[in-house]
C-alpha cells in the first residue's frame, strides 16, 4: 500500500488517511514492527512530522506459513509467490468463499488488495503468484496471455507414452457441465509440450511446459492421448494410489511487473513425484 501525503502532519495522522478503516492499535503495529517506510526510510515514530507530497509505503509482512499449508516462496509490494497444497482452490466460487489461497493472502495482508493473475485446479500443488497491485496484476495478467512465462509442470500418468518426448495441439471446448473435452472444430487452441524423465511398468513420469493455460489443460491433453494423470477420476483414471491428483506445478518463471528482473521459483515436488524419479 503506498499513499502520497497531502499536507504536513504527525506520522500517525498521515497513517490515519492513509487507511481510514484501520484502527490506531492497528496503525501503532505498523510502526512498531517496521512495515512503515516514509520517502523509502523506514518510519518507527508516530509523531514524527511528515511533509507535504512525502510518499509513505505499507511494506508486506515478512514471508511465513499462512493457513491451510499454503507456504511463501517470495513477498515483495508487488508481487506474493506461493506454495499452494492440493486440495486448495485458488480462488474463491459461488459455494466456497474462504478455503481458497486468494482469501488466505487477502486476509494475510490486509489491508493491501491482492489480485488473482492466473489458477492451479484444486487438486494440483505447485508455485503460483498474485499481484499486490493493480499495476503489476496488468504486466503479469499481459505475460500470460502473451505466453511469456514459463510453467513446468510434472505428472505421473497411467501406461507408457509414445513417443518419449512431443507436443500436444488440440482445440479445448467447455460443454455446459463444465467439463472441458478435445475437440475437432470447437474450443481455444491447447498447446502442451512433454518429455519422459522416467518410467515404470504401470506408469510414466513426465515433465511438461504449457504453451498456452487452458482449464484443466494438461489433464484433458494427456487423458486424450489415453495416458490420464494418476488420480484423475474426473478425466478417466481408475487408478488413486496417493489419495491426491499426481500433478505438480514445479516452475515458474517470468519477468518482475516494476524491477523487469527475471524471476524464477521452483516448487519442491511431494515425495510422490520423488518416488518415482
Amino acid at each position: 500500500m503506498r499513499y502520497t501525503t497531502q499536507k504536513p502532519a504527525p506520522l500517525l495522522t498521515q497513517l490515519e488517511a492513509m487507511s481510514p478503516d484501520s484502527s490506531k492499535s492497528t496503525l501503532r503495529s505498523w510502526l512498531k514492527s517496521g512495515r512503515i517506510e516514509v520517502n523509502g526510510i523506514q518510519a518507527k515514530a508516530p509523531h514524527q512530522v511528515v511533509e507535504k507530497d512525502s510518499s509513505i509505503c505499507l511494506t508486506p509482512k515478512k514471508p511465513q506459513p499462512l493457513a491451510d499449508g499454503v507456504q511463501v516462496l517470495y513477498l515483495d509490494q508487488e508481487i506474493v509467490v506461493i506454495d499452494k497444497p492440493e486440495g486448495l482452490l485458488s480462488v474463491e466460487t459461488p459455494r466456497i468463499r474462504d478455503r481458497c489461497v486468494h482469501a488466505i493472502l487477502k486476509r494475510a495482508y490486509y489491508p493491501s488488495r491482492v489480485f488473482p493473475v492466473h489458477r492451479l485446479d484444486r487438486d494440483t500443488s505447485g508455485a503460483m503468484v498474485f499481484a499486490l497491485t493493480e499495476s503489476a496484476a496488468h504486466s503479469l495478467k499481459e505475460q500470460f496471455s502473451s505466453h511469456d512465462i514459463v510453467r513446468e509442470y510434472l505428472a505421473l500418468i497411467q501406461g507408457q507414452i509414445e513417443p518419449e518426448t512431443g507436443t500436444i495441439d488440440t482445440l479445448l471446448y467447455e460443454d455446459t457441465n463444465y467439463n472441458v473435452h478435445v475437440h475437432k472444430t470447437q474450443g481455444k487452441r491447447a498447446i502442451t509440450h512433454y518429455k519422459t524423465l522416467a518410467k515404470r511398468k504401470k506408469t510414466t513420469l513426465l515433465e511438461l511446459a504449457l504453451e498456452t493455460g487452458k482449464k484443466n489443460q494438461i489433464r484433458v491433453h494427456l487423458a486424450h492421448l489415453g495416458h490420464p494423470v494418476i488420480g484423475d477420476k474426473k478425466y478417466g483414471s481408475d487408478s488413486d494410489p496417493f489419495g491426491r491428483l499426481a500433478l505438480h506445478a514445479k516452475t515458474l518463471s517470468f519477468v518482475h511487473p516494476t524491477t523487469l528482473k527475471p524471476m524464477h521459483f521452483i516448487s519442491t515436488p511431494p515425495s510422490l513425484f520423488g518416488e518415482n524419479l
